[in-house]
């Protein structure tokens, strides 16, 4: 008799736990109402504040294509500095663009970054062959 009742005592006592947890879930006694209603105030007082007119479609379309021109820009100087394979020249693009990597490429490891650059550049192009041959599933890994 008594294997039975510990037997049952542990999941009795998980049901006693959960169903009032679950019910409690379920309703909104255990939710946070004034954080709802916060968020519905700031959505309403953000829609109403919001003037189509003063939002200029062809300045912001301008800016970023602004930014779009610098960042490749950028890119191509970055990509000419480490085909060159010259240190000075990119630790000076690096020190002007404030490039993260100055922390961890030196003069001993340079030869080492730009063959891994070059490599990269390789395997990103022959992915790219591959995928526009058709062998490509749209997914990168396999």
């Amino acid at each position: 008799m008594k294997k039975n009742y510990k037997k049952l005592i542990f999941p009795a006592l998980a049901l006693a736990i959960f169903v009032p947890l679950v019910s409690m879930a379920a309703s909104d006694t255990f939710s946070f109402p004034e954080r709802g209603q916060k968020a519905i105030q700031y959505k309403q007082s953000s829609s109403e504040n919001f003037n189509p007119s003063l939002v200029d479609r062809e300045t912001r379309l301008a800016e970023r294509d602004a930014r779009r021109l610098a960042n490749r820009a950028k890119h191509t100087e970055m990509m000419s500095v480490l085909e060159s394979g010259d240190y000075n020249a990119w630790l000076e693009f690096a020190q002007n663009n404030d490039c993260p990597m100055i922390s961890q490429v030196n003069e001993e490891n340079f030869a080492e970054f730009v063959e891994a650059h070059k490599e990269r550049v390789a395997n990103r192009n022959s992915e790219t062959k591959e995928f526009n041959r058709g062998g490509g599933s749209g997914n990168r890994l396999k």
